[in-house]
């Protein structure tokens, strides 16, 4: 389904006026790159015991469903990592946004 079409089957005058859970369900039914599939899935249900910031994460989910770009979300196991002396911290989540 393109995007034109999801906003209007939602009610909505443009992209803006789509709700956050709106948007997560266009990428969660498959709309768009798998990468922001698995991104607003990963918004929605959570990964490895955590969630990543929800806010955030739908900040960059619409971005990408506005400009065509795609949100990579990674997760970073912080425990016992350590690079040239420096230590990574606690586990997070790491947000990219790129050209698709």
């Amino acid at each position: 389904m393109s995007k034109e079409e999801y906003i209007k089957k939602c009610g909505a005058r443009d992209a803006k006026g789509l709700t956050a859970d709106q948007i997560i369900d266009y990428f969660t039914a498959g709309n768009g790159d798998l990468n922001n599939k698995f991104s607003a899935m990963t918004i929605k249900n959570g990964a490895f015991g955590m969630k990543p910031d929800r806010a955030k994460g739908i900040a960059l989910l619409r971005q990408a469903f506005e400009q065509d770009k795609v949100l990579r979300i990674t997760f970073v196991d912080g425990e016992g990592v350590v690079t040239d002396g420096n230590d990574i911290g606690s586990s997070h989540f790491q947000m990219t946004l790129s050209k698709s």
